[in-house]
């Protein structure tokens, strides 16, 4: 076929009673008109067949778009290919926490006896950035999309301390404080990869399924020193709690679930 000019041959059949058959052309071929472009293909359309088997010898009208009918003669999905194409999604939103509360209790000697100090910290909404980098796969009558994302947490959270103090020379008598501090500052980092499988896909709404895995790191504070003063006759109102000293603890875990 190479000194006709024909490279290939193909064939395929889009419609229950139509063929198409693909002739590629060599980009150097003598017999093809000069006026058509060097990457034009060359296609024979055959005629629909009658009950009795026979073509009718009527050719159905050209195809308003002739590179969509030979995507499908040879395989390929036709329409809008930007759906198989990367993808770079970015979106901000707000937290909000079933349970925002962290209570934690430390105990400490004094006088003799047991001072404790019970933290309760509240996260408060913060807002979360997110971004992610992809590309849709096609599977066979349906697609899949992979790839990799990045969220940043701000949390902001209030800190509200209790101390139990025992009197200095009546254990029967402990006598508390309270005392609060607002502005704390949280935030965490999350690093994630994905394959997600299309369940639903219109072209109005898709829904994906599939494993998530990523690790998760941040900071926060917790507090970590004070000082306690108090004058006789040592009652709630004669404490004075002062110079308060938080610790930036970090946290990291890996996780995977389905998204």
């Amino acid at each position: 076929m190479n000194s006709s000019g024909i490279v290939s041959i193909r064939t395929g059949q889009f419609k229950a009673q139509t063929a198409r058959v693909v002739f590629d052309l060599a980009e150097q071929n003598p017999s093809r008109p000069s006026s058509r472009p060097a990457r034009d293909q060359a296609d024979l359309l055959a005629g629909r067949r009658g009950s009795g088997g026979q073509g009718t010898g009527a050719h159905p009208a050209s195809p308003r778009n002739p590179q969509e009918e030979v995507k499908k003669a040879i395989g390929e999905p036709a329409g809008d290919q930007s759906r198989l194409n990367f993808f770079f999604r970015a979106g901000a939103g707000l937290t909000v926490f079933l349970k925002p509360n962290l209570t934690i209790v430390n105990s400490s000697p004094l006088y003799g006896e047991t001072e404790t100090v019970t933290e309760t910290y509240s996260l408060k909404n913060g807002i979360v950035f997110d971004g992610s980098f992809g590309k849709y796969f096609s599977l066979g009558s349906s697609r899949m999309k992979a790839g990799i994302g990045f969220s940043y947490w701000k949390l902001p959270a209030e800190g509200s301390f209790v101390w139990s103090l025992p009197h200095p020379w009546n254990s029967t008598s402990p006598h508390g404080h309270g005392d609060r501090d607002v502005g704390l500052k949280t935030q965490m980092m999350s690093f994630y990869a994905y394959a997600l499988f299309s369940f639903i896909d219109t072209d109005s709404f898709s829904l994906f399924f599939g494993p998530l895995a990523g690790y998760t790191s941040g900071k926060y504070l917790t507090l970590s020193d004070w000082n306690v003063s108090e004058k006789s006759p040592f009652t709630s109102a004669d404490v004075t709690i002062s110079n308060l000293t938080y610790a930036e603890d970090t946290v990291g875990s890996c996780c995977s679930a389905p998204r």
